[in-house]
């Protein structure tokens, strides 16, 4: 049975695995940073404790169950992705913020099953902060996004 916290962890590896390829960095002004285990995390976003200049956290927000059969549900985990990106000019991070952002859109678009992991996965919704906890120097993206399985028991 695969259960949420698998789905997150294989989310976690698709985005460290293969984002780095659907980033454009001249449109976008700068290069994707290596993403590694300390880039994508699945935590709460913390600003204070972000080892390196961009990170993308993974939230579980909630989740739907509609029931298939006596043996299966369908589930649709609700999750948030929060991007911050740091240690730069405000311009340089707004365009940063949104290469990254792109990129994963992108990347979703490619591959909706994250390797044939779950039936479906869709970005719902974004919200830009240009000014994360007061400051310029640190800007994020909000994204909703949809995860959708067969839970079979």
């Amino acid at each position: 049975m695969k259960t949420e916290m698998n789905i997150m962890e294989a989310f976690k590896d698709f985005i460290i695995k293969r984002l780095p390829s659907h980033f454009n960095a001249v449109e976008y002004g700068d290069e994707l940073v290596q993403l590694c285990e300390n880039s994508v995390l699945i935590d709460f976003p913390d600003v204070d404790n972000m080892r390196k200049d961009t990170v993308i956290y993974i939230q579980p927000d909630y989740e739907n169950f509609e029931a298939l059969s006596l043996h299966a549900d369908q589930a649709t985990l609700n999750l948030t992705l929060t991007i911050l990106t740091k240690g730069a000019r405000s311009d340089v991070l707004i365009k940063r913020v949104f290469g990254y952002f792109t990129a994963l859109c992108s990347l979703i678009h490619q591959d909706r099953s994250i390797n044939g992991f779950v039936d479906h996965t869709e970005v719902t919704d974004m919200d830009y902060y240009p000014a994360v906890t007061a400051s310029k120097t640190v800007v994020g993206i909000e994204a909703a996004v949809r995860l959708i399985w067969d839970r079979t028991f």
